[in-house]
């Protein structure tokens, strides 16, 4: 849940900057691979509910074909074996103003697991939440939509129709071709001063981004993208490897320069 906090606090620095009313999160991520959940646009749905910011629009772009199942789960699962895993769960049921449950004989959203490991589960003293209502909500009028899409392909949305975009840990998987592609589709999907965050998950992978780490990615290529690398400008850990860009706003022809 580390992830998905950490996004949500640069999301309501940049809501604080601007007015976010339609956002995509590329790459939804898996909170546990056993249990085949995420929680980032959970978390950054109830983040932007708590900031009295309701009226806004998701999309969940993702190439898993089960994406659809994952995000529409109405129940979270945690197994805090670590203090700080408990930490974070205990964030996400104050951000969600709830309390949590012990994993019942019954549930539903894991029957699709197998019996060795729903006893795993069980054993480990899992415990359960419920997913934001206005998340569940937000799912069910269309608000928060999924796509199933190779984000260096694009299509997934419109010219300058977002404000906001998240896309951690994704770029890494794809070669430099694919990240130059994918950035060059998600810098034109962004509205002018619109925001994006990306990050090298892994500074030692074969297929780092950013510049500082061995990549491509540094201010003559975000300069060629018109995008402008505005990280110093939000409030990030130290060890934070997270960097944001900002689109740049378009001239307006009638002012003299």
């Amino acid at each position: 849940m580390k992830r998905a906090f950490e996004s949500a606090d640069i999301l309501e620095q940049a809501v604080k900057r601007m007015n976010v009313a339609s956002m995509a999160v590329i790459g939804i991520g898996f909170e546990n691979e056993r249990l085949m959940q995420c929680v980032v646009p959970q978390i950054l749905t109830a983040r932007m509910a708590n900031l009295g910011r309701n009226n806004f629009r998701m999309t969940l772009i993702d190439i898993n074909p089960n994406a659809d199942v994952i995000v529409g789960k109405k129940t979270i699962y945690a197994i805090p074996l670590t203090p700080e895993q408990e930490s974070w769960w205990q964030h996400y049921l104050h951000e969600t103003q709830q309390q949590d449950r012990p994993v019942s004989q019954h549930e539903k959203e894991l029957v699709f697991i197998s019996e060795k490991d729903l006893q795993f589960l069980k054993e480990e003293k899992v415990r359960a939440a419920e997913t934001p209502m206005i998340y569940q909500s937000k799912l069910k009028n269309g608000d928060i939509s999924v796509i199933h899409a190779d984000v260096a392909q694009g299509g997934w949305a419109e010219n300058n129709s977002l404000d906001y975009i998240d896309c951690r840990s994704v770029l890494m998987h794809l070669p430099k071709e694919g990240q130059q592609l994918s950035l060059w589709h998600m810098s034109r999907s962004l509205r002018p001063e619109g925001f994006l965050v990306l990050n090298d998950r892994s500074p030692g992978s074969p297929n780092v981004l950013l510049n500082e780490n061995g990549g491509w990615l540094g201010d003559t290529a975000l300069k060629e993208l018109d995008l402008t690398d505005v990280t110093r400008t939000f409030q990030l850990s130290d060890e934070s490897t997270i960097h944001i860009v900002q689109k740049e706003e378009i001239p307006n022809p009638d002012v003299p320069s």
